[in-house]
């Protein structure tokens, strides 16, 4: 045990110093993840986008229409920038972006409702803008409905029933709707938390890859081996205790520091948040450990992981559902630690939920550091007896 010890110190001392001799590993692993969890938060600071530019063709230039408008303009989510005379101008606006959305109101809006006849107010979304897109659905929808059920309560006030009695019959059955989490509906609330984890895990994976790979690139395996008093077991952790330490560090800071400079909810329990995360660190560190030691450029291992980040967050299920994936991709996801974890992390921090709730994704983490442990401990171990022989690597 002493000897093992003793080569974790050695090898921990030894990666000290490649780490502050490199400029790319230094920056990637110390700089890399401040910077970019500040900036690619900081892009989603407000949230949710406010004030949408719509436009309006209002055929009828009536009190009622004008009084439409009015009320879609009040709603926070739409301004309505301009009404003009046709869809030509209308569609030019929509393909400069200059607008996100049409509202038509025909020429006979007042009359068919002072007649009690049904009409209709058409709205033209640009869609290649989904989540703008949904939002002036919503807003219009809200904003028409309630238009609407005020005509009727006016309605059947003029036949001499009460307001309140108006209001019941108008909207007999009402829903009630409670948005157990992200009450405000916002995008930055939704995808800031996996931002950071994304940013967390590939500043790892990159620094680490850099480092493994310059130990093929320089030939140095053999030196490294030898420093952990020739045991792989004290090779690896020593090689990988500073960024368990650092990356940590990284997450703490993320959860307390970042969550509370953009204003995202942490229902859950502090402890078990940092004990997932320590699992899913310690899972990222021997498979990118066992992943880089088949990469000789320093530059090419770096590369890849870079490349690899989209493809993770996508496989993930975070952005899209895995059931809606083939079959192949959904096996694909399940060895890569980000997708349990951001799924459990998620789960704990913005729904409140407890261990038990949790406990596949926490055995999977558990499964995947023990198999990425035991992969790069045989991987290493067939590198030494290739550096041994002299095998041209």
């Amino acid at each position: 045990m002493i000897r093992i010890i003793t080569g974790i110190t050695e090898v921990l001392k030894r990666e000290l110093r490649i780490i502050f001799q490199d400029r790319s590993i230094k920056s990637m692993i110390l700089l890399a993840p401040l910077f970019y969890s500040l900036f690619y938060a900081s892009i989603y600071f407000n949230k949710t986008e406010r004030d949408v530019p719509v436009v309006v063709i209002n055929m009828d230039k009536s009190t009622m229409s004008e009084k439409l408008i009015k009320n879609i303009d009040a709603n926070e989510n739409i301004k309505v920038m301009a009404e003009v005379d046709g869809y030509s101008t209308a569609k030019d606006l929509i393909y400069k972006e200059k607008a996100q959305a049409v509202i038509i109101i025909p020429k006979d809006f007042e009359s068919s409702l002072k007649t009690y006849r049904s009409t209709t107010v058409k709205l033209l979304l640009n869609t290649t803008r989904f989540l703008v897109s949904n939002d002036i659905n919503k807003a219009v929808n809200e904003v028409v409905l309630d238009f609407n059920n005020e005509l009727k309560v006016k309605a059947l006030e003029q036949k001499g029933i009460s307001f309140n009695q108006s209001v019941i019959i108008s909207e007999p059955l009402k829903e009630e709707v409670k948005l157990l989490f992200n009450p405000s509906e916002t995008y930055g609330d939704f995808l800031i938390p996996a931002v950071l984890i994304l940013i967390l895990q590939q500043t790892l994976l990159m620094g680490l890859a850099e480092s493994v790979s310059k130990e093929r690139e320089r030939n140095t395996f053999n030196d490294l081996i030898k420093r952990g008093n020739n045991s792989l077991t004290a090779s690896i952790f020593g090689k990988g205790l500073f960024y368990l330490i650092l990356f940590t560090s990284y997450a703490f800071m993320f959860y307390t520091i970042h969550f509370s400079v953009f204003s995202i909810n942490q229902k859950g329990s502090w402890p078990l948040v940092l004990f997932i995360t320590l699992i899913f660190v310690i899972s990222v560190i021997f498979i990118g450990m066992f992943a880089a030691s088949f990469i000789k450029s320093k530059m090419l291992s770096l590369q890849i992981m870079a490349l690899s980040s989209y493809l993770i967050f996508f496989l993930s299920g975070y952005s899209w559902p895995q059931l809606g994936m083939p079959g192949l991709f959904q096996i694909i996801s399940q060895f890569i630690p980000f997708t349990p974890f951001i799924s459990a992390f998620v789960r704990i921090t913005q729904m409140g939920a407890g261990l038990s709730d949790v406990m596949p994704q926490v055995v999977q983490l558990f499964i995947l550091a023990i198999a990425g442990f035991i992969a790069l401990y045989f991987r290493f171990k067939s590198m030494h007896r290739v550096s041994r022989l002299g095998i041209p690597k």
